[in-house]
């Protein structure tokens, strides 16, 4: 069976307040332990089968969406999700620190954006927009993704989405077996509030850190893009003539080309936006260099690939 066909997108329910939140979460996918039959087949004369119990593995359906989703050793230990988010909601009515923001669900893996309200972790760029914080939590059942937090942003003018994870200070990271849970949510939003101040700095001076044009593909090249991913960024520039940019806008730029324009599976956008955050953090010297290199190294093999074409 190609478990890849039953990994489907099933939707994204937004929540407005905490008590939206709960609601989410008691709804989330629930999901099940099934026994694991296998067939023995006598090699002889491949004719003789038999059907036995499995008892080193086990299988993991969602009730939710009656579909299979994989299959596991024994000791995997099964949390339903609503387990798993609850301490969260009881976390956030406790600290009295109000959210809004979605769940994105598949069958066999959530995303839950948590987006704070508190004036604490805004930072106002004019009368019409701001970039607001929270953290991104994301889970899977069927043995493949460990429960992680990542820092995240959230631009309202754009409607850009932020992945910070690979922020410095931020302190992502998976839970780990036994480790109280609650205590982990709390660590992690005590931690988010106390780089909200790092993270607006990195943001203000972005905004007058210059990017001439001409290096613009040098520094995409340079935070990891690939050839075909930065023609399809630089395709959504609507004004090619200006000379330069900021890192900011560039890095604005980059995540509008992801949030808005790639029908991709969110995992892949985690990972563009990995590379989008470099443009804010890294030197831009080095990424330029870098990107110097990777077009050089591009420039020496797609003439010998062409070469090798013709003689073909």
């Amino acid at each position: 069976m190609n478990l890849k066909t039953n990994r489907q997108f099933i939707g994204i329910k937004p929540f407005n307040d905490i008590a939206d939140l709960e609601d989410v979460v008691n709804n989330l996918p629930e999901v099940e332990e099934t026994a694991v039959k296998c067939v023995r087949v006598c090699l002889a004369d491949n004719t003789e089968e038999e059907l036995y119990l499995n008892e080193k593995f086990k299988g993991i359906n969602n009730v939710s969406t009656g579909k299979f989703v994989n299959i596991v050793s024994n000791r995997y230990k099964l949390v339903q999700y609503k387990e798993l988010f609850q301490p969260l909601v009881a976390l956030l009515r406790e600290t009295g620190l109000d959210v809004k923001g979605s769940a994105m669900v598949y069958n066999d893996k959530v995303y839950l954006k948590v987006l704070f309200k508190d004036e604490k972790v805004v930072l106002r760029l004019d009368d019409k927009d701001h970039v607001r914080l929270g953290l991104l939590f994301g889970n899977s059942v069927d043995g493949m993704m460990s429960l992680f937090a990542e820092a995240l942003g959230y631009r309202k003018s754009c409607a850009n989405d932020m992945l910070l994870g690979n922020y410095q200070g931020f302190k992502q990271r998976q839970i780990h077996l036994g480790e109280d849970i609650k205590l982990y949510y709390k660590n992690i939003v005590e931690n988010l509030l106390e780089l909200s101040p790092q993270v607006f700095g990195t943001i203000k001076s972005n905004m007058n850190r210059i990017i001439f044009w001409p290096n613009v593909e040098k520094v995409l090249y340079g935070v990891g893009f690939g050839k075909n991913s930065i023609a399809s960024i630089m395709e959504t520039f609507e004004n090619k003539d200006f000379q330069s940019l900021s890192s900011w806008d560039l890095y604005n730029q980059v995540t509008y080309w992801s949030t808005h324009t790639r029908d991709v599976a969110f995992d892949t956008k985690r990972f563009y936006h990995t590379n989008a955050m470099k443009i804010l953090t890294s030197e831009l010297e080095t990424l330029i260099i870098k990107g110097e290199q990777s077009l050089k190294i591009l420039n020496v093999i797609e003439p010998a690939k062409g070469v090798i074409e013709v003689l073909k």
